[in-house]
């Protein structure tokens, strides 16, 4: 067997160990080395490129001019435990045509990257599990900033703008407060109103947001939208006004009787600081004035704030609704 022949084969296998497919990639050596205090394995290879075409110009060319090199060190997956590295000549040629120089691209690696993308496929893989973001970053020999950026950028790249075609007639929309590294301090939830599921969530409510976020429906999918339940939130409203043009607003029973409740509560405060005679009474009873009416006893008892009188619930409201014209009518 000629040595042409043996590096082949060498080439060869050590691109099937280290999973390389870029044909333009020749593997011709393995060396233990010490990279930052620790040994690693250290894989030696060269990328040359076989176009007929300058990416610069596009003028056609049968070879190119040897500017000179440029050698990078690509992390890699690990192999054996070891920390493994790809020491990577490569070539910058120059063209004939546009006087340009340029290096070849290759799969293995992004421009200007020195992690490689079979690493980053480990790191994606390995975020699956429920495992910290530090023990990913030493058992894939990177930084913990390293494993966020790639996460980052699986998530945009999931995340790519797609139209949406359908949304349900009856849509629900409310906030949450979500975690520290969303975008905004409360996250944005909606919820198809028949049957009670949730669509989406989206890490902002600000209005500049969501604008943004249902651009990506399409017109169809909104003018399909007839009624959208929320809380009395005002930009909510505005925003529904403008993209949901053949949806009514409908406001949540659970607001609407906490709005009045607080507002009743607020008047009968105001009342009470102005009744000193009656202040223990409004005070004391604020649970009572709050009671549906078919639920107020008439049963008696003996009550302190009456001076030890026998009187029933219903009694004490009809008792402080004649003492005060104001309450009676916030309270009817």
């Amino acid at each position: 067997m000629n040595n042409f022949t043996k590096n082949n084969e060498l080439n060869k296998a050590l691109k099937l160990t280290l999973n390389i497919t870029d044909p333009n990639i020749t593997v011709f050596s393995l060396s233990k080395e010490l990279i930052n205090g620790v040994e690693a394995n250290v894989y030696n290879a060269s990328l040359t490129f076989n176009k007929e075409f300058c990416p610069k110009c596009g003028a056609l060319h049968t070879k190119f001019y040897i500017h000179n090199y440029k050698t990078s060190l690509i992390r890699l997956p690990k192999v054996s435990e070891f920390n493994t590295y790809l020491k990577l000549k490569k070539t910058r040629y120059k063209c004939l045509d546009c006087n340009k120089t340029f290096v070849p691209s290759s799969n293995l690696v992004n421009p200007s990257c020195f992690i490689s993308n079979n690493t980053k496929k480990a790191i994606a893989l390995k975020l699956t599990d429920t495992l910290t973001m530090k023990y990913i970053a030493k058992e894939v020999n990177v930084s913990e900033h390293s494993v966020m950026r790639i996460l980052d950028s699986f998530e945009t790249s999931l995340r790519k703008p797609t139209y949406k075609n359908y949304l349900p007639e009856v849509l629900h929309f409310d906030e949450f407060k979500s975690t520290k590294d969303a975008r905004g301090s409360m996250s944005f939830i909606m919820m198809d109103g028949l049957n009670k599921k949730i669509i989406d969530i989206v890490e902002s409510r600000q209005s500049w947001f969501l604008e943004k976020y249902f651009y990506y429906y399409t017109n169809k999918a909104k003018d399909n939208v007839k009624m959208i339940v929320i809380d009395m939130y005002t930009p909510y409203i505005k925003l529904i006004k403008k993209i949901f043009k053949n949806a009514i607003i409908i406001f949540d029973r659970f607001h609407i009787v906490q709005n009045l409740t607080r507002a009743f509560n607020n008047t009968r405060i105001q009342i009470m600081k102005k009744d000193t005679e009656n202040y223990n009474k409004f005070k004391n009873y604020w649970k009572l004035f709050l009671k549906p009416q078919n639920d107020v006893s008439t049963k008696r008892n003996k009550s302190r704030h009456f001076k030890g009188q026998w009187i029933s619930n219903k009694e004490v409201i009809e008792y402080m609704c004649n003492e005060n014209e104001e309450f009676k009518i916030n309270y009817q």
